[in-house]
């Protein structure tokens, strides 16, 4: 009985950790572009422009060790994956109760960790996963050109 159990967490397992990257898609990428803008705030754009003749439902961008939630835009009859991340110091600072005793300090929240990407990836690539027919897709785009603000 201990076999077959360890025989089914073995298979749960090495489906879920086994992400393969589609190379047959519903679209094609013209461009990739990333601008960084390093002040207070750090910013980071990245901005994919793709033709498809069918709808693709774009899900997350892994990108520079982010993961960040894709913006469909169309202008001048061009479709662009629009990918934002804007972290800052001061972005959800908020005071802190702290007090020797605990019962005071009720009401702190946690701070909020950001998740990291689980794809090992250069600066110049990212991963685009994508739903077609309840089955989600990745597929890796390389050489990302960097441009200067």
């Amino acid at each position: 009985m201990k076999l077959f159990g360890i025989l089914i967490f073995v298979c749960i397992f090495t489906q879920c950790a086994s992400v393969k990257l589609n190379d047959d898609l519903p679209f094609s990428i013209k461009k990739a572009s990333y601008t960084i803008v390093n002040n207070t705030v750090y910013n980071s754009n990245l901005i994919i422009e793709f033709t498809s003749d069918e709808i693709v439902d774009f899900k997350k961008v892994y990108f520079q060790d982010k993961i960040m939630n894709p913006i469909i835009e169309h202008k001048m009859d061009k479709k662009y994956i629009i990918a934002h991340h804007n972290s800052s110091i001061n972005q959800d600072k908020k005071d802190f109760v702290l007090n020797a005793d605990s019962q005071k300090e009720y009401g702190n929240t946690a701070p909020k960790i950001n998740k990291k990407s689980p794809f090992n990836l250069n600066d110049n690539e990212a991963i685009i996963s994508y739903k077609i027919a309840d089955k989600i897709y990745t597929y890796k785009i390389k050489n990302i050109s960097k441009k200067t603000n």
